[in-house]
């Protein structure tokens, strides 16, 4: 009989305890990984300075050679998503465009968050989805969002933003 009880409480054990253990190792392990990235700053925040041409890259396009104050960040903690700020020549813009990002449609309602973030708002937006997912298995993005403000007679400010969701 007492062997019987003995096989009875290791079969318990498997059956419950064990389980137990494991889910409160995860939960243990789970804790340490976010108390960790909370004493990082941000959470979460894989945020990193990359060169506008390799963003613009990414997004399917080439930059244009007279840019200066080239600002550029990715992000891709989840989905990848580059984005940023560039200025160049204004005279340049349009035809930048049609050579190098043909797809992008002109919007009247610019989905780019603009001055209150301390940006110039946008003179002009353009916008592409890629429904039919072309870019997207071949590593590019599957949106792009490109405003621009004219700041004077010369030059534009092109912000953009690629995003795979």
């Amino acid at each position: 009989m007492a062997r019987r009880a003995w096989i009875l409480w290791g079969v318990f054990a498997a059956i419950v305890v064990l389980p137990v253990l494991l889910v409160t190792g995860w939960l243990i392990r789970t804790a340490v990984v976010v108390i960790e990235e909370m004493a990082d700053g941000v959470p979460y925040d894989s945020s990193s300075a990359v060169s506008c041409a390799d963003a613009m890259e990414w997004a399917k396009a080439k930059l244009p050679a007279d840019t200066h104050d080239e600002d550029c960040r990715k992000d891709g903690f989840m989905d990848p998503y580059q984005y940023g700020s560039f200025r160049m020549d204004r005279s340049e813009v349009e035809p930048w465009l049609r050579k190098e990002l043909p797809e992008l449609r002109p919007e009247d309602i610019c989905p780019m968050p603009a001055a209150d973030e301390g940006q110039p708002a946008a003179d002009r937006c353009w916008v592409f989805e890629d429904d039919t997912l072309a870019f997207y298995p071949q590593g590019g993005p599957y949106g792009i969002e490109l405003a621009v403000a004219y700041e004077d007679e010369t030059t534009a400010l092109v912000r953009f933003a690629a995003y795979t969701a």
